[in-house]
């Protein structure tokens, strides 16, 4: 719903790592997926609450608005482990920024860091301890993919923005530039946040730096932007060879290269490949040797770790491909080899849900119980919704009695083991030794002269 800047704060980590990359992905669409709308539907969600003092569960099953200012309609419906998991934000930072001034989703400017006109970002939270010279920067992150607080480029970016807004917003600022702005008004600490319940138990993890180090960060970003610059003018200027070793990623791996639109065209990323899987192939030419191998030959430790390394990477390797290698038959441009077949058509669905519920109320005159389906609410809405008094009322619908009833009927499934780095590891996880109560009893074979 947002706009972007060239040098994209999120994308950051790319373009530090890769110059190059911009390049390769300026001819790119920059199309959203399933998981880019839910997570801005939990941003719009978490915005709402912080700006307009509701909590997440008044917007369960409502369709939330994600697309951009120049693309057609397109909504989410915003479900109950969204509520829980935006309320947890929303919780952190109000808890966080008590007495304190808040900004919420604003938009930050750092083109001056950079030396490149209108660079900008949309800082999920900003809290400004002005009393304790404190800065806090927190960014919501409702994925999967780990994301790392130290350092982290996208933070660092939306703090100098933050700094350059403060200062404009200072009409008795005597400094000249954002760092001497920040040493006038007494900033002392910077804290850097990013609450992603999903990989973090705790939900926020939280790393400190100072302005000496967001001074040192902008410095870097200087010269990462200039190199980012120095690819696109060098692009067709020099060998397309001397051009890959020069501004493209050499090692490119899942963390770095998340998300590039380019990832399936570009040539650092299939060498990384071919390196990792290709020469793991060899050539088959006896069926039962294969057959002894898989059966005789165990995987080495050190070599399997290895392997799982690059396991992420690969693996959005081929998502990339298979999704350029679609792009480019929807447009009409021939790939060798694959076409196009439409499979069958998706679910029925009313056009307008409102329209439908005016004709079978008002003209039909049809039961509610006839045309709508009762959900139970969960046990986050009830608890938001039925423990506190309504508007007018002096006693909420449900009483603590009741309420502990109920909760015996609330269940969670068990966190379920995934595999991580072990540098990312927060709280190890040992499988339990198997007991005797974990094996059943065989029965022995029977005799061969048994079966007759």
């Amino acid at each position: 719903m947002t706009e972007h800047a060239k040098l994209s704060p999120s994308g950051s980590k790319r373009w530090f790592a890769c110059p190059g990359s911009l390049v390769l992905e300026a001819p790119i669409p920059n199309k959203s997926n399933t998981y880019s709308d839910d997570g801005t539907a939990m941003h719009h969600v978490a915005a709402l609450c912080l700006t307009e003092h509701w909590r997440a569960s008044k917007y369960v099953g409502q369709d939330i608005p994600v697309n951009a200012k120049h693309e057609e309609p397109r909504f989410v419906e915003f479900t109950d482990d969204m509520a829980d998991l935006v309320q947890g934000y929303v919780d952190t930072v109000r808890k966080i920024g008590i007495g304190h001034r808040m900004l919420v989703e604003t938009r930050v400017d750092f083109s001056e860091f950079v030396q490149i006109e209108d660079q900008f970002g949309t800082a999920d939270c900003i809290i400004w301890h002005e009393q304790d010279g404190e800065l806090g920067v927190y960014d919501l992150k409702t994925g999967h993919t780990p994301v790392t607080v130290e350092r982290n480029t996208q933070a660092m970016f939306y703090t100098l923005g933050a700094l350059r807004y403060l200062m404009d917003e200072d009409i008795a600022a005597a400094a000249s530039d954002p760092f001497a702005w920040a040493e006038e008004a007494g900033l002392k600490t910077i804290r850097l946040g990013i609450y992603q319940p999903k990989v973090y138990s705790a939900g926020m993890e939280e790393w400190q730096c100072t302005l000496q180090d967001l001074q040192e960060f902008a410095s870097l970003a200087r010269s990462k932007a200039a190199s980012v610059r120095n690819a696109e003018a060098m692009h067709g200027k020099i060998s397309e060879e001397e051009w890959d070793r020069t501004f493209l990623n050499q090692n490119p791996n899942e963390e770095e290269c998340a998300f590039c639109r380019a990832m399936s065209t570009c040539p650092s990323a299939q060498r990384k490949v071919v390196e990792v899987v290709g020469a793991d192939f060899d050539v088959i030419t006896d069926e039962t040797t294969v057959a002894e191998d898989l059966v005789n030959r165990a995987t080495p430790v050190v070599d399997l770790g290895k392997k799982m390394e690059s396991v992420g990477f690969v693996e959005d390797w081929c998502k990339a491909v298979r999704a350029e290698t679609e792009r480019r038959l929807l447009n009409r441009e021939e790939v060798p080899g694959f076409g196009l077949e439409l499979g069958r058509q998706g679910p029925r669905k009313w056009k307008d849900k409102d329209e439908v519920t005016e004709i079978v109320r008002k003209q039909f005159r049809l039961a509610e119980a006839d045309v709508f389906n009762m959900k139970l609410k969960s046990p986050t809405q009830f608890e938001d919704t039925l423990l506190k008094p309504a508007e007018g009322q002096t006693k909420p619908v449900l009483g603590p009695r009741q309420w502990k009833k109920l909760q015996e009927q609330i269940t969670r499934s068990e966190p379920k083991p995934s595999v991580k780095p072990a540098g990312a590891i927060k709280k190890p996880y040992t499988p339990p030794a198997p007991t005797d109560e974990d094996f059943t009893t065989v029965a022995d074979e029977p005799a061969d002269d048994d079966l007759y």
